[in-house]
């Protein structure tokens, strides 16, 4: 190392800032140049290796002549493709999605501005910014925009967004706590100083000769102005963006209160007359800052099971090659079927198909359970697993950014980023108090001037300071966040922030069977009833079930791998969701499925198990079996004590359908339905004033997923399903779903709590506060301990299990 580059304040690569003690470098020319995320580190050193260097030193050349006429940082550097390989996934064709880390979110307020200045970009598909985790989602159309300019956009309203990193981002947080602190700092001890040569002003005032009160007011002053301009500086720069995107945000009465009382009690020292509001000041900093800094440690505490997940898989593995080669490579470098080995004791970087023997392994974390698991080769271990054997070697099943801890915590911020109906209606009303506050304010201002001049403005500052709706704005962000973590803990992931809304409402709750309430691994035993061969029988149904996610058909494959019978891929290869698969092989029309779709002459029991028919005729039958999944009489049971009632709909046949309804306290159990009739019997109970919460699993119930009120989908499912649900069951212990319910109503009701609470707190301080009964430092107390008293209530739902 020929110069350390540590001194370096920002990225080699993107220019951002890099948070102290990450220790990320590239070797640039023989120096040791810092980055500020593990996506920089790996294009540079992509750039570096192959030769192309001189981009560094042409892009330092330019950058030196466009200086002055170039503002703010350098974005195009989020374009490059190489770049956005790291942090940016196509979810659907034409569009991408990237996590991004926020700078400045500090309040509701500065979520609905940085909403709102990417949302006018045109080619924003969306933008949602999660308050608690102060990341946000962005999803945009590249052909239309580039990332560049969205984050421009943001930047130009005062909010920097920097592409997610988990060690970036922790850092980052621990940077703004220990600057809120450094300012908490500065605020508390002016707040002392000036308190300790006011209170004796107070107490014998009339005593003071007039000479010692000149010099208290002007020490005073002194003392204030590092708290104003350093201690609020945050609230300062807040209100500005507010001002500047013509809204009126929480900062902005804040702000006008301290300057009002700053300039007033500054004049009154300078003329020597007057009252000088210098304690009132310093102590409303320092209260502010004290409940803003209590609330970012409460929202911290409230996401640490969400961020938990961030930190479950490696930055790097060992990647194994042709020969016994062995090379650590980072995550984001591995791809589809490249084979790689997990050392004992360390979590799965990625979702990765088992070629050893055997494997162990520790699943807390991601579903809630404690006991381990064995998995057998051939079975997809989830990233985030910890391997608690010997090392175990396998392939690469989905790369980093669709593994399922990516995929899991892209769950989770969607739904706390998200503001259900509770929440919107509660900012919108917090918009419209602000504004009617600033008039009123004005109003009772000019009252007190005629009646009483010298209190008008500590009136004035009062009803700023003591009306701020922080406390309204935080009441449900707060709930629900606390919500989300703790179901997540017990592994049930809110896909949509309305689902816990809607969860609270339900007043029935249908399942589906196979996969849902019985276990997902079906065993399959074949019935021949025409003259085709055993294994000919077996060897077809694989070829048309080859790649399936539903239940039945990866029943199917597993047993003809079995019988030692490779699939076939077949060229004409038709699935009819909700029916079954068909081909056309050597002019035959091949079919399996149930027994409608397959076939076309009726026959005993045709709606018993899965039918393998050609042109029609029945080939050979699999009767499925499964057993019932533990807990699922219990869940049943608890459902039913909350006063719900209880289905269950099947694709199965009717026997089937009853016998798994009867084994776990169903009455009421449907069988032999398509998706469309399913889907009809649950609009039938929502046109009878029913809400209902639909639990399935696989293709055939998406349609069903996505018609009822509110969805949860098994995560051994197919992707479709998942998607289409409001949330995905992760645990393998269903009376997590009973926990879901219970969670849910305890959220609405915290969550109406707060609300109430806010309402009557400024129901009641606002008339106090403009009949003069309440003083400016009174009023920072009230207004700093409404809102966290909110917080602390929102909190309680992490005891949730």
């Amino acid at each position: 190392m020929t110069e350390q580059a540590g001194q370096r304040a920002e990225c080699f690569h993107c220019g951002a800032p890099v948070p102290p003690r990450l220790g990320l470098f590239v070797n640039f020319k023989g120096r040791m140049e810092p980055v500020c995320c593990h996506g920089c580190e790996a294009v540079a050193q992509t750039i570096i290796e192959g030769g192309f260097d001189a981009y560094y030193a042409r892009r330092e050349a330019l950058a030196l002549q466009a200086e002055a006429a170039r503002p703010g940082r350098d974005l195009e550097a989020f374009d490059d493709e190489r770049f956005q390989r790291g942090f940016v996934r196509e979810p659907a064709p034409g569009e991408r999605e990237a996590v991004l880390t926020m700078e400045g979110i500090r309040c509701a307020s500065c979520v609905w501005l940085g909403e709102q200045a990417a949302g006018r970009v045109p080619g924003v598909l969306s933008f949602n910014i999660n308050l608690m985790t102060e990341r946000a989602t962005l999803r945009w159309d590249p052909v239309r925009v580039k990332l560049s300019q969205i984050l421009h956009a943001l930047d130009v309203v005062g909010y920097r967004a920097w592409p997610f990193d988990v060690d970036r981002h922790e850092a980052l947080i621990k940077t703004n706590q220990q600057r809120m602190l450094r300012q908490l700092f500065v605020a508390g001890m002016g707040m002392m100083q000036v308190m300790m040569y006011v209170v004796p002003f107070y107490l014998h005032g009339d005593d003071i000769e007039p000479e010692f009160v000149t010099l208290i007011r002007w020490v005073s002053l002194l003392l204030t102005t590092p708290v104003v301009l350093y201690s609020a500086a945050p609230m300062f720069a807040g209100a500005w963006r507010d001002l500047r995107a013509r809204r009126v945000g929480m900062d902005v009465p804040v702000v006008l209160a301290i300057i009002a009382a700053f300039i007033a009690s500054t004049w009154h020292t300078v003329i020597d007359a007057g009252e000088v509001y210098f304690d009132s000041i310093t102590m409303f900093v320092f209260l502010l800052l004290w409940g803003r800094y209590l609330e970012v440690g409460a929202r911290r505490k409230a996401m640490q099971g969400v961020d938990s997940l961030l930190r479950l898989a490696p930055r790097r593995v060992d990647r194994l090659g042709a020969g016994g080669t062995r090379e650590s490579v980072r995550v984001e470098e591995l791809l589809t079927g490249e084979c790689i080995e997990v050392a004992a004791g360390q979590a799965l970087p990625v979702d990765m198909a088992l070629q050893s023997e055997r494997a162990q392994l520790d699943l807390s974390l991601l579903t809630g359970e404690s006991h381990p698991v064995t998995r057998r080769p051939g079975d997809v271990l989830p990233a985030g697993a910890v391997n608690l054997g010997d090392p175990i070697t396998g392939t690469v099943a989905r790369i980093e950014a669709d593994s399922t801890v990516s995929v899991m915590r892209r769950l989770i911020d969607r739904a706390a980023s998200e503001r259900p109906r509770v929440g919107r209606v509660a900012d919108r009303i917090a918009s419209w108090f602000l504004a009617g506050l600033l008039v009123f304010t004005l109003l009772v201002s000019v009252v007190w001037w005629f009646v009483e001049p010298q209190r008008a403005l500590p009136i004035a500052i009062a009803l700023l300071v003591v009306s701020c709706p922080c406390a309204l704005s935080l009441a449900t962000p707060a709930s629900f966040a606390a919500a989300i973590s703790a179901l997540s803990r017990r592994g049930v992931l809110l896909a949509r922030a309305d689902a816990l809304e809607a969860l609270a409402g339900v007043t029935d709750v249908v399942f589906d069977k196979t996969g849902t309430l019985t276990q997902s691994t079906l065993s399959a035993e074949i019935e021949v009833v025409g003259e085709l061969p055993e294994r000919d029988c077996w060897e077809m149904v694989a070829a048309l079930e080859v790649g399936s996610t539903h239940p039945v058909g990866r029943a199917l494959l597993r047993g003809a791998r079995e019988r030692g019978i490779n699939e076939r891929t077949l060229s004409e290869r038709e699935v009819v969701v909700g029916r079954g698969v068909q081909a056309t092989v050597d002019g035959a029309a091949w079919r399996v499925g149930n027994g409608v779709f397959a076939l076309a002459f009726s026959v005993a029991d045709m709606t018993d198990g899965v039918w393998l028919s050609r042109d029609g005729v029945a080939v050979a039958r699999w009767r499925l079996t499964a057993p019932v999944r533990a807990g699922a009489a219990q869940l049943v049971a608890r459902l039913r004590a909350r006063g719900l009632r209880v289905w269950l709909m099947s694709g199965d046949g009717q026997p089937a359908t009853e016998m798994v309804a009867q084994a776990v306290g169903i009455d009421a159990a449907h069988g032999s339905l398509l998706p469309e009739q399913k889907l009809k019997r649950v609009r039938k109970l929502q046109s009878e004033g029913g809400r209902v919460a639909m639990i399935g699993d696989g293709i055939n119930d998406a349609p069903v997923l996505s018609g009822a009120d509110v969805s949860i989908a098994m995560s051994e499912g197919a992707e479709i399903a998942q998607v289409s649900s409001d949330a995905v069951m992760v645990s393998r212990d269903l009376v997590a779903i009973d926990t879901a319910f219970g969670a849910a109503a305890t959220a609405m009701s915290v969550t109406r709590q707060n609300l109430w609470w806010a309402s009557i707190y400024n129901a009641l301080a606002i008339p106090a506060a403009a009949f003069g009964l309440v003083t400016p430092w009174v009023a920072s107390l009230g207004m700093s301990l409404s809102s966290l008293l909110v917080v602390l209530n929102a909190l309680r739902l992490l005891r949730i299990r």
